[in-house]
């Protein structure tokens, strides 16, 4: 399965499939001293809707959190999801020169 961004920019964007289905979204607020970028993924429709939830177009495409991403300048980053919370070091590293590399 490929993954294709909405924009060029991975902030508050959505991936979707071949098929143009969104899959995730990632939702960014302004930057400040940190940024925490929120991941949610699509629930597919054979899960069943909440008691009370409407059924409209407005609410076709469900999202639930899957995770977020806090980016801290001062402090080591890190990665929430699955119930842990790891440091981004971790998982990735740092190339090039800049804010985002050495």
């Amino acid at each position: 399965m490929h993954l294709y961004l909405s924009k060029r920019s991975f902030i508050n964007s959505t991936l979707t499939d071949e098929h143009g289905q969104v899959l995730y979204k990632v939702d960014t607020p302004i930057w400040r001293l940190s940024r925490t970028t929120t991941l949610s993924c699509a629930i597919p429709d054979d899960i069943p809707r909440r008691e009370g939830e409407r059924d409209s177009k407005l609410t076709a495409n469900r999202f639930a959190y899957a995770g977020k991403v806090t980016q801290r300048l001062a402090s080591p980053s890190s990665i929430r999801f699955g119930g842990g919370e790891f440091e981004i070091k971790k998982y990735f590293r740092k190339e090039g020169w800049g804010p985002y590399g050495r």
